[in-house]
């Protein structure tokens, strides 16, 4: 399966050029166009509960406690 992007000879039934990562077929194009907008569906979503004050305070402290946590670990405590 010849990659048109690179021209790389993959694999048959190679989703993806192994050199380049062109979407070699129209289902993994499609599979990674819908992964591509989730993901960014999550970190716009992300990014508007960090601007919470609220949220952020609750956010720190879960990442405190869950520092100290490990480090209690690491330490055998």
């Amino acid at each position: 399966l010849v990659c048109p992007r690179c021209g790389n000879k993959n694999s048959p039934g190679s989703r993806f050029c192994k050199d380049c990562s062109l979407g070699l077929d129209e289902k993994s194009v499609l599979e990674y166009d819908e992964e591509k907008e989730q993901a960014t569906k999550v970190g716009l979503a992300s990014v508007d509960m960090l601007k919470d004050p609220k949220f952020r305070e609750f956010y720190n402290e879960m990442l405190l406690n869950t520092i100290e946590k490990y480090k209690e670990i690491e330490n055998g405590s």
